[in-house]
C-alpha cells in the first residue's frame, strides 16, 4: 500500500508504517494542483491543517482507501463525499486534549486576573490597581457545550477550582460526570458565568454561538472558545461585548477603543 504524507507530522508514524511494509512519500511542499496529478498513486493520504481535500481531489484519487488527520478538525475534508467514494476518513482528536484543556485554563485565569493586560501597563509604568481589580473563580459556574475530548479535559483541570462545571453534548450521552454534572444548554444558559466552547466545526455547528444563542443568558457571562473560530457569529459577539451581555475585561484595560478585527476567536471576556 503507498501512502502519501502531505504535512509534517511527528516522524514516528512514517517510520511505524514503513516497517508494517508500507510505502511512504513524504513531500512537504506539495501544491493543491500537483497533488491531484500523484494522488490516483496512493491508496492512503494523511494530511494536517493546510492540505485542502475537496471534491475535486477525491474525484482524481481513485486508488485511495484512506484519509488520516494527524489532528481533531475535519473541515478541511469533505468527508461525505470521501464516505460516498468509499474513503475512510480518521483523525485524533484524542491528541491535543490535555493541552487544549490546559490552555483554556491557563485563558480564562489570565482574563478573570488581567494578567496579560495589566502585565503590559506596568511595563509601560501604569499601575491601576483599582481598575484591575480581580475575580476569583471559585463559586462560579462554568457551563462546557461540547464534551468529546476537550471538555472533559478542561473540566478535569478546573476540578480543583472550586467551581461548579454543567456540561451539555448532544451526540455523547453515556459519558463519565466525575468532574462535571450533565446538564442542558436552556440550564446552562440560565446558570453560566463562563460558557467554553469544545464541539468541532460542522454544518450544525457554525454560528452555534449567534445573537439569538446569546440573548438567552440569564446574565452576563464570559465566553472560552477553544473550537474553531466559525463556531461563533464574530458580530453577535462583538455586539454583546458593546452591550456587556458577554462580559469584557482584557480589552477594557486600554482607554482606547478595541479594533474589532483584531478581537481573538479564541477568548472574549
Amino acid at each position: 500500500m503507498k501512502i502519501l504524507i502531505v504535512d509534517r507530522i511527528h516522524p514516528f508514524l512514517a517510520s511505524a508504517l514503513k516497517k508494517k511494509g508500507f510505502q511512504c512519500d513524504e513531500h512537504y511542499d506539495l501544491s493543491y494542483e500537483k497533488a491531484l496529478t500523484l494522488i490516483r498513486r496512493y491508496d492512503g493520504l494523511v494530511i494536517r491543517s493546510r492540505f485542502l481535500v475537496d471534491m475535486k481531489m477525491l474525484d482524481s484519487a481513485v486508488n485511495l482507501k484512506f484519509i488520516a488527520r494527524a489532528g481533531s478538525g475535519m473541515e478541511n475534508i469533505n468527508v461525505l463525499y470521501a464516505y460516498e467514494k468509499g474513503v475512510i476518513c480518521i483523525n485524533s482528536p484524542e491528541g491535543n486534549a490535555g493541552p487544549v484543556g490546559e490552555h483554556a485554563l491557563g485563558m480564562l485565569l489570565s482574563l478573570l486576573h488581567n494578567i496579560s493586560s495589566s502585565g503590559e501597563e506596568v511595563k509601560n509604568g501604569v499601575w491601576r490597581r483599582k481598575e484591575n481589580q480581580t475575580r476569583e473563580l471559585q463559586d462560579m459556574t462554568v457551563g462546557l457545550i461540547g464534551y468529546g475530548h476537550t471538555g472533559p479535559a478542561f473540566a478535569e483541570r478546573l476540578s480543583g477550582m472550586g467551581v461548579r462545571v454543567l456540561f451539555y453534548d448532544k451526540y455523547r450521552t453515556r459519558v463519565s460526570q466525575k468532574f462535571a454534572k450533565k446538564s442542558t444548554p436552556e440550564e446552562i444558559q440560565k446558570k453560566a458565568d463562563i460558557l467554553s466552547l469544545h464541539v468541532p466545526l460542522t454544518g450544525e455547528t457554525q454560528h452555534l454561538v449567534d445573537e439569538h444563542f446569546i440573548r438567552k443568558f440569564r446574565h452576563p457571562f464570559y465566553l472560552i472558545n477553544t473550537s474553531r473560530g466559525e463556531v461563533i457569529d464574530t458580530k453577535a459577539v462583538v455586539k454583546a461585548l458593546k452591550s456587556g451581555k458577554i462580559l469584557e475585561t482584557e480589552i477594557r484595560a486600554s482607554n482606547v477603543a478595541p479594533n474589532v478585527n483584531q478581537i481573538p476567536t479564541m477568548a472574549y471576556t
